[in-house]
């Protein structure tokens, strides 16, 4: 019985180093998990970081055309404004034309028949 204490006490000895040993290995391993997670967390923080960056400025870069698109609309309506006056502006030139022609050609009908008149009295 003795024999089989001390051979119990043996094994559990061994099993027990061997427990250690294992303990130990889970420990580095661990240590190991550990050091990646912390390098994933930073390499995380770094792209989250980035890619907040990149999205504040794809942000202001929308703003940015959303008010050069505002900006052409309004350009746009005023275009388009200047050319609805440039026509008036030359409709009423055309009329003013055409008023100034007829008026030139009354006044020389006219000065023909004031001469006419002229001419005819004069005999």
């Amino acid at each position: 019985m003795e024999t089989e204490l001390l051979a119990s006490g043996e094994r559990l000895k061994q099993e027990s180093g061997e427990v250690g040993k294992l303990i130990s290995e889970w420990c580095k391993n661990l240590a190991a998990l550990d050091s990646e997670v912390v390098a994933l967390r930073t390499q995380f923080h770094e792209r989250n970081h980035a890619y907040k960056g990149e999205e504040e400025k794809g942000r202001s870069e929308q703003v940015a055309i959303t008010s050069l698109q505002k900006e052409l609309e309004q350009s746009q309506g005023r275009l388009l404004e200047l050319m609805r006056l440039i026509s008036l502006h030359r409709n009423e030139t055309v009329r003013l034309t055409s008023l100034t022609v007829r008026h030139e050609e009354a006044a020389k009908s006219k000065d023909r028949e004031l001469q006419k008149t002229g001419s005819a009295a004069s005999l």
